[in-house]
């Protein structure tokens, strides 16, 4: 169990990638607890309302957010998110369509909300209604570190705990379970062929024999008798189980 900083929110958006996947983009958090905010948040209760009735768009809008980043355009749709309505471009907000907002090229929420017809009453009602954007310059903040590498049990899963319910990402690698492939190595390497750890023969070899040399795999040169002195590259050589089963397939 590895705990994070409870105090710390961080924010994002779905988006789709050029293979049309979903991911999420939004803030990051690291191990040295060092976090970059890329995401904004707001209370639409708590910025200024106007209502605008011309050319019969009926709709609402907001002073400009200072440090949102912005679509290139109104005919483009801008990276905000809000629960209570539908994301759009600014130009499309208007009837019939309705509960839809979107933000303008100048950083202006617009809201076409039908149940509503004058900014008094629908700031009212905002209130407690949160966008997330995306800021035009991302920020740094500090938090809590958290230990890095997380270590999970072979067996076990990984999983993160919160009580809101959030996209997490993360990098995970696993790597070579080296200690798990030196036990499972198999220790009685006579089954493989003879040991010798000293330097003369314990039993006798015929020409072409194998045996194990000081851990090294072995090939007699010449017959060698019992009690013979090992002369590497005289009467025996050094080589390889794999280089010995290639030598007789392509015999």
């Amino acid at each position: 169990s590895y705990p994070l900083d409870s105090d710390l929110t961080l924010r994002g958006i779905p988006k789709l990638d050029a293979n049309n996947k979903l991911y999420y983009d939004g803030d990051t958090y690291e191990a040295d607890g060092s976090v970059t905010r890329r995401y904004g948040i707001v209370d639409l209760g708590t910025l200024t309302w106007t209502y605008d009735t011309s050319g019969g768009v009926n709709r609402f809008y907001s002073g400009n957010l200072p440090d949102s980043k912005n679509p290139s355009s109104d005919s483009a749709v801008g990276v905000i998110i809000i629960a209570k309505y539908d994301v759009t471009y600014v130009n499309n907000i208007q009837p019939p369509k309705d509960k839809i907002a979107g933000i303008s090229a100048t950083g202006r929420i617009y809201v076409r909300d039908s149940s509503y017809t004058d900014a008094a009453t629908f700031k009212a009602a905002m209130s407690s209604v949160y966008l997330v954007y995306e800021l035009a310059t991302p920020t740094a903040e500090t938090a809590d570190p958290f230990q890095t590498p997380q270590i999970c049990d072979k067996s076990g899963t990984e999983e993160y705990v919160t009580t809101g319910i959030v996209p997490v990402g993360h990098l995970t690698k696993y790597p070579e379970d080296l200690r798990a492939k030196i036990e499972g190595l198999p220790w009685n390497l006579s089954m493989i062929a003879p040991i010798e750890n000293g330097t003369t023969a314990s039993q006798a070899y015929t020409t072409g024999q194998y045996f194990l040399h000081n851990d090294l795999f072995c090939k007699a040169l010449t017959s060698i008798a019992s009690g013979a002195t090992f002369t590497l590259n005289t009467n025996y050589a050094v080589t390889t189980v794999a280089a010995e089963l290639y030598a007789a397939i392509n015999s």
